[in-house]
């Protein structure tokens, strides 16, 4: 079996490369050029949990002077804990692990 680069919604992404697709964008690729994987949904608590665990091991500089999160910031923690979140539940987790 080869692998090669696969180029999708503008990106290029190599071979064994993570990509997120819909159900719409991974019905336009060849069939084989991607091996799905099995989506594992946590639990509200799972995610509060992993979130409170990620947010704690952030250091002060990626939060602004008003406490939100900086976006490169967001990113990058969305892309760690593996599920989106949003700036409010971000800096509801910091007043959390403040506690």
């Amino acid at each position: 079996m080869s692998y090669q680069r696969i180029k999708t919604g503008g990106k290029s992404y190599a071979a064994g490369e993570p990509i997120e697709l819909t159900k719409e964008e991974l019905a336009e690729l060849p069939d084989g050029a991607v091996s799905e994987t099995e989506v594992v949904e946590l639990s509200e608590a799972e995610k509060t949990d992993a979130l409170g665990k990620a947010v704690a091991d952030l250091s002060v500089d990626v939060f602004k002077n008003d406490g939100g999160i900086r976006a490169d910031a967001l990113r990058a923690l969305i892309s760690t804990v593996g599920f989106e979140v949003t700036v409010q539940e971000v800096s509801d987790a910091r007043k959390e692990s403040e506690a």
